[in-house]
C-alpha cells in the first residue's frame, strides 16, 4: 500500500476478526492533511462560489454529516465496506 510505505497510515489486523484491517493516520499523515488543507480550501472556493451562502452552509453540513457517519462506521450493526 503506497500510503503505508510513505508512513502516512498504519495498518493493523482487526482485533476480533483477522480478515479485517484497521487503518490509522500517523503523525506524518496528519501533517500532510494539515499542509494540504489551504490548497483544498482554495480549490473548493471557486467550485462553491455559485452557491448562495445558505447553500454553502448546507453543503458543509452534508460534508460534516458524511464525516460523522464515517467516524461511527465501526459501531454500526451493518458497517459500510467498500467493494473491491
Amino acid at each position: 500500500m503506497k500510503r503505508q510505505r510513505k508512513k502516512l497510515i498504519t495498518r493493523v489486523n482487526g482485533a476480533h476478526d483477522r480478515r479485517t484491517k484497521a487503518l490509522h493516520i500517523t503523525p506524518a499523515g496528519r501533517r500532510l492533511i494539515r499542509d494540504i488543507e489551504p490548497a483544498v480550501q482554495a480549490t473548493q472556493r471557486p467550485i462553491l462560489k455559485p452557491l448562495k451562502g445558505r447553500e454553502r452552509g448546507a453543503f458543509k453540513q452534508i460534508q460534516m454529516l458524511k464525516h460523522l457517519v464515517h467516524l461511527n462506521n465501526a459501531h454500526s450493526h451493518a458497517p459500510w465496506r467498500p467493494k473491491r
